[in-house]
């Protein structure tokens, strides 16, 4: 709400800021919220979208949100221990499926702010399928699922403005 007077000739104006001093405090939280579940989303239209042989693509597939960088290094943690715990055999076949592990599963780097989240696979062939190769045709699977978002995720934007 603006308020104008005149005096002597010159205009002075008093803006009531209150309103958007508390859309600025509340827009963080907000714009997280708006970030959050456009990546849950992608990442489960990725999930639904991707070619399974193993189930190890699908099941590979996670968000990393800011400030949640220990919740993602559990969840590879987790895929890590599962292939080496599939194995009952001695210490040495397990030693060598861990080390199959490391190389096949590889972290998805940390985002730099609210207003960034990070969505995909952590297996090593993950791009191989969604680009293809010179060998094999592409199998897209998380292209798409960012362009099903893409028109949701503007929605929400909007809705956060008015």
């Amino acid at each position: 709400m603006a308020e104008y007077t005149w005096t002597n000739g010159a205009c002075s104006v008093a803006l009531d800021m209150r309103e958007l001093e508390k859309l600025i405090k509340e827009e963080p939280a907000r714009a997280a919220r708006i970030i959050k579940a456009t990546a849950f989303q992608v990442e489960a239209e990725a999930k639904s979208r991707a070619p399974v042989d193993t189930g190890a693509l699908k099941n590979s597939i996670y968000s990393n949100l800011y400030g949640q960088s220990g919740l993602a290094r559990m969840a590879l943690q987790a895929q890590r221990k599962t292939v080496v715990m599939r194995r009952r055999a001695s210490k040495r076949v397990r030693a060598r499926a861990q080390r199959w592990a490391d190389k096949r599963y590889i972290p998805l780097p940390q985002p730099g702010s609210v207003y960034e989240a990070i969505v995909g696979p952590s297996v090593n062939y993950a791009i191989y399928l969604e680009f293809g190769t010179f060998r094999m045709a592409a199998k897209p699977y998380l292209k798409p699922a960012v362009e099903a978002a893409r028109a949701q995720y503007a929605e929400r934007w909007k809705e956060l403005f008015v």
